[in-house]
C-alpha cells in the first residue's frame, strides 16, 4: 500500500520534520511518498537535507527525484547535423537511491540525468581545463571542449547523442519531471526559473519515496551486501582501479578529506566563493 503526503511551500526544515511527523506511516504501509512544490535552495535539494532523510529512513529503500532548471536539450522535428535543437526542456534532473547493506556498508547513488552536472563544467572553467566533447554543445548546438562555450549552451542528455542512446537520459530526466513538477503541482521542464536568475522564487519540487523493506521477502541486508561485495570483487583490467559500487567513491575521497584536514580547493574556486 502507499500513503502520499504532498507538502506546498516548504523550506528544509519543514520538510524533513514533516517527514519524521509521518515516519510512523511508513511502518503502516508499503511505501511512502511525499512530494513537495515549493523555493527549497535552488538549484538542487540541500546536501544536509538529504542526509537529514537517509538518517530518518535508512533502514528502507529510497527515492529522491528532484527537477532542476532547464539546460538539456532535445530533438526536433527537421534537426540540424547533431540531432539537437537550441531549446532547452528540462534540467539535469538528478535522481538518488539509497538502500542498506550489512554493517555500515550500503549502496548510495547520486547522479544527474545528463552526461554530467552543470558544477563539473563551472569547475573546469574555473579551473581553465578543457571538457570532454561528450558532455556539451556550444550555442550554435555543436560538440565543444571550451567549458566557457559549455556554460553558454547545453548539457546533453545521460548517453549523449541519439546514436549513443541519449533519449534514454532524455526519458529518465522526462520521469523525474513527472515525479516532481507535475505530481506536485508546482512548476515544470521550460517553466522553471533559470538558475542564474533571482527575479522570482524557483519553485523547484521534490519527491520523495521510502519503500518499508519488511513488507518483502527477508534479507535483504545479506542479500544486498552479497551483490555488492561480489561487484566489489570483480577482476579489474587495471588492478589500480578497482570496481566500485555506488556510493565507494564518497567514502574514499571523504577518508580522503578527513585525513587531509579539510577540502582543497583551486585557486580560482576559492576566489569565486
Amino acid at each position: 500500500m502507499i500513503s502520499h503526503f504532498r507538502i506546498k511551500d516548504p523550506s528544509t526544515s519543514s520538510i524533513y520534520h514533516h517527514a519524521r511527523w509521518k515516519q510512523q506511516s511508513i511502518h503502516k504501509k508499503s511505501t511512502l511518498l511525499v512530494t513537495s512544490q515549493g523555493n527549497v535552495p535552488p538549484p538542487h535539494l540541500s546536501q544536509s537535507l538529504q542526509q537529514k532523510i537517509r538518517d530518518l529512513l535508512f533502514n528502507h529503500v529510497h527515492l529522491l527525484p528532484t527537477s532542476t532548471n532547464s539546460i538539456k536539450p532535445q530533438r526536433q522535428r527537421n534537426p540540424p547535423p547533431t540531432g539537437i535543437i537550441l531549446c532547452t526542456i528540462m534540467g539535469t534532473n538528478p535522481i538518488s537511491v539509497a538502500a542498506p547493506a550489512k554493517g555500515d556498508d550500503n549502496y548510495v547513488l547520486d547522479m544527474a540525468t545528463s552526461v554530467v552536472a552543470g558544477g563539473k563544467v563551472e569547475v573546469c572553467l574555473l579551473e581553465g581545463k578543457p571538457i570532454p566533447d561528450s558532455w556539451a554543445l556550444d550555442k550554435n548546438g555543436m560538440p565543444t571542449t571550451d567549458a566557457e562555450a559549455a556554460m553558454d549552451g547545453l548539457l546533453l542528455p545521460l548517453g549523449g547523442t541519439e546514436e549513443n542512446s541519449g533519449y534514454k537520459g532524455f526519458g529518465l530526466g522526462l520521469m523525474v519531471e513527472i515525479f516532481c513538477g507535475i505530481m506536485s503541482g508546482g512548476t515544470y521542464g521550460p517553466h522553471i526559473r533559470n538558475w542564474t536568475k533571482s527575479d522570482r522564487p524557483a519553485d523547484i519540487s521534490h519527491c520523495f519515496v521510502a519503500i518499508d523493506l519488511t513488507h518483502f521477502a527477508p534479507g535483504f541486508e545479506d542479500r544486498m551486501s552479497d551483490l555488492l561485495n561480489y561487484c566489489r570483487n570483480v577482476k579489474p583490467v587495471d588492478p589500480n582501479k578497482p570496481v566500485m559500487t555506488a556510493g565507494d567513491p564518497e567514502r574514499i575521497q571523504t577518508q580522503k578529506v578527513e585525513d587531509d584536514g579539510g577540502i582543497q580547493y583551486h585557486i580560482n574556486v576559492m576566489k569565486e566563493m
